[in-house]
C-alpha cells in the first residue's frame, strides 16, 4: 500500500502512455462540452434530475443501456416487447413449461447436494455455500445492438436468486484454470499488445472478425460437459454415480 506522500509510477509503454493521454483528453472535452451545454439551455442540475425521472416514468419508452458502447438507448416499449417476444417464440432454444418448475428444481438441487456432502465430494463449506433457499425464476431482459444495422436485441437472463445460482458461482471458479491458454485473450490492452509485437506487413495481411449468431444458446451443453470433464479428470469420477450423468443436476 502507498502511503500518501509516496508519488504513484505507472508501469506503461509510450504507446500506451499516448493512449491514456488521448483518451484524459476526450473525457475533459465531453465534460467541458456537457457544462457549457447544460450552461447554455439553462439547466441547473435539480432541472435535470427531474427531467430523466419524468422520462424513467414514462411506460411507453423503455431506457436501457446498450449491448456494446457505453452509451443509453431509448426504445419504444411495443417494439422493445414484440422483439422479445420474438426471441423466446424460437422453440429450438427456449422451451414453453406449464408449470413453473422452480422449487422442484431446487429440491432436486438440495438432494444433489446432500448426497456429495455425504460421499465427501464437496466439502461443509461449499454445500452450505450452493444450498438454495426461496429460489425463483431468471428474469429475461434484451440490450439492444446499436452496432448492427437492423434493430435487434440481444437477450440476458439475470439469474441472481435462481436455484442454481451459487453454484454456477462456485463452479465458475473452480473450472477458471481450464480458461488459461495462449489462444485466449486476457483484455483489450493485452491483445493491443500482442498485434504490436506482431512483425507484419500489413499490406499483406487483415484483421478479420467473426461474428456467430445466438452463441451462447446454441452451445451443446452435454458436449461442453464432457469436454470439460475430460480436462479435469484423466479417470473416470467415482464422485459421480454413473446411472446419473452430472449434466442432470444442472
Amino acid at each position: 500500500m502507498l502511503d500518501n506522500d509516496e508519488p504513484i509510477e505507472y508501469k506503461l509503454t509510450p504507446e500506451q502512455l499516448q493512449f491514456a493521454n488521448k483518451l484524459r483528453r476526450t473525457t475533459d472535452n465531453y465534460r467541458r462540452n456537457a457544462l457549457n451545454f447544460l450552461k447554455k439551455h439553462s439547466l441547473s442540475g435539480e432541472k435535470s434530475i427531474r427531467i430523466l425521472k419524468n422520462l424513467g416514468q414514462d411506460k411507453s419508452i423503455v431506457i436501457t443501456k446498450a449491448d456494446k458502447g457505453r452509451c443509453v438507448v431509448v426504445s419504444d416499449r411495443s417494439e422493445y416487447i414484440k422483439q422479445m417476444e420474438s426471441l423466446i417464440n424460437n422453440r429450438t432454444t427456449f422451451k414453453l413449461f406449464d408449470t413453473d418448475p422452480t422449487i422442484a428444481q431446487e429440491d432436486r438441487l438440495v438432494r444433489k447436494l446432500r448426497k456429495l456432502k455425504a460421499d465427501k465430494c464437496i466439502s461443509e463449506a461449499e454445500y452450505n455455500y450452493c444450498f438454495p433457499t426461496g429460489s425463483q425464476p431468471a428474469r429475461l431482459y434484451g440490450l439492444p445492438k446499436v452496432h448492427k444495422d437492423n434493430l435487434s436485441f440481444r437477450p440476458l437472463l439475470a439469474a441472481s436468486g435462481t436455484f442454481n445460482y451459487k453454484l454456477a458461482k462456485r463452479l465458475c471458479k473452480r473450472l477458471a484454470h481450464l480458461r488459461e491458454s495462449e489462444t485466449i485473450i486476457k483484455d483489450t490492452f493485452s491483445f493491443v499488445d500482442q498485434l504490436h509485437s506482431l512483425e507484419l506487413n500489413m499490406t499483406k495481411h487483415k484483421l478479420v472478425s467473426f461474428d456467430i449468431t445466438s452463441l451462447f444458446t446454441n452451445i451443446l451443453l452435454t458436449e461442453t460437459i464432457q469436454i470439460i470433464l475430460n480436462k479435469l479428470y484423466t479417470e473416470p469420477c467415482i464422485c459421480i454415480p454413473p446411472e446419473k450423468p452430472i449434466h442432470d443436476i444442472f
